[in-house]
């Protein structure tokens, strides 16, 4: 089998849920079933090297915490000697492929045919939080500024130096590729994708009495989490939702349930282990997004779950879904995203014709198979 080196930044094994580390097991896994051997590469406190159900992985020293992507460069020199030393005495080149700003470890390596994965612009992702953090707090809005500014002013140049070096940029979204091009002036390819569950055999469960919701999304303004609470407070209907996620604001969105009355009905549980039996124990799915960029990997679980699904008619969740498969609200409007909540919940034909549908997109377009096979024709077309 090929090898395929591919630079993950963070241990793609301490971050359980959602998020960077499960889109790059994801293609992990897509390279496997496609017939190549991946080598993951993370920063860690100290080296080693094992063996994975998702290949092999290298964790290599470095003195910095990898916050997400914010202090990528640093990392970059003990990443670009850890996968050098990996290449020495090959002659055919190396296929390294590397995910948002951590591409910039991939820069100068030697020998290399770099591909690059993108699922956003930092800057762009950053933005959407400063814009979605206007009826935050002051610290909370502060916070999401400074962030931003950290990211025009450093990080979005490592960025553009990774994306600029690689052969070809890989996006899921035409709403990312253009974000891309603009950014960085950089074309991409757009391919289909999966989320990890896709990977392992999951029929629907049977579904209760119509009244669960749950939602999967990190609590930052941009996912909208405060406008799905606002909804579920206004609704005069039986529920009971679930939200799973962790993130920054978590503990204002607690303090906002109990504000609007809502902690006999509403569990905010933070980060779980497996989201899978919460999708399964559920009927309806909301995503409440004001901007994403691309689409979510929460959503491609629920469908593969079966779940009605509710969500914001944005970027490229409206690549995704369509008024056939789902029910879309525009985003940041509590009393639209309240009036969908309510029809599913009381109308159960719609219910059910939503929940068929949602498994039908699943296997049409979000399953495994497609995913490897386009991504290993394209890993065979940059070594061709």
């Amino acid at each position: 089998m090929t090898d395929v080196v591919f630079i993950a930044g963070r241990d793609p094994f301490d971050e359980v849920s959602g998020g960077h580390s499960s889109y790059v097991r994801s293609y992990a896994r897509a390279a496997m079933l496609a017939g190549f051997t991946p080598h993951l590469f993370c920063v860690a406190p100290t080296s080693s090297t094992r063996e994975t159900e998702i290949g092999v992985l290298h964790r290599v020293a470095s003195p910095y915490r990898p916050f997400r992507q914010m202090l990528a460069a640093l990392h970059a020199r003990p990443l670009r000697a850890a996968i050098a030393r990996f290449a020495s005495g090959r002659r055919a080149p190396l296929l390294v492929h590397s995910f948002g700003v951590w591409g910039i470890a991939a820069v100068g390596l030697e020998n290399a045919i770099l591909v690059q994965s993108s699922y956003t612009t930092y800057r762009d992702e950053a933005l959407s939080h400063v814009r979605g953090a206007e009826s935050y707090s002051l610290p909370q809005r502060l916070r999401f500024t400074a962030l931003s500014w950290w990211v025009r002013a450093v990080v979005e140049s490592w960025e553009r130096r990774a994306y600029r070096a690689a052969r070809v940029v890989l996006v899921n979204y035409e709403s990312v590729a253009r974000l891309v091009e603009r950014r960085h002036g950089v074309a991409c390819r757009v391919m289909p994708y999966a989320a990890e569950s896709a990977f392992f055999e999951r029929p629907p469960a049977a579904r209760g009495d119509g009244t669960r919701i749950v939602s999967i999304a990190r609590h930052e303004p941009r996912k909208g989490n405060d406008v799905f609470l606002r909804a579920l407070a206004s609704l005069d209907v039986p529920f009971t939702a679930r939200l799973i996620g962790g993130g920054p604001l978590i503990e204002e969105h607690r303090a906002l349930a109990s504000q609007l009355g809502l902690s006999d009905r509403v569990r905010i549980e933070g980060i779980v282990p497996d989201v899978r039996p919460l999708l399964d124990e559920a009927d309806i799915f909301v995503l409440p997004s004001r901007e994403e960029q691309s689409g979510s990997l929460a959503i491609l679980e629920a469908l593969q779950s079966g779940l009605a699904i509710i969500a914001s008619a944005v970027d490229g969740l409206r690549e995704d879904l369509t008024d056939e498969d789902a029910l879309l609200v525009p985003p940041g409007d509590a009393f639209a995203l309240a009036l969908a909540m309510r029809e599913a919940l009381q109308n159960e034909a719609l219910r059910t014709r939503l929940q068929r549908a949602a498994r039908a997109l699943f296997e049409r377009r979000f399953a495994a198979a497609p995913f490897a096979a386009a991504l290993g024709s394209i890993y065979q077309e940059m070594l061709g």
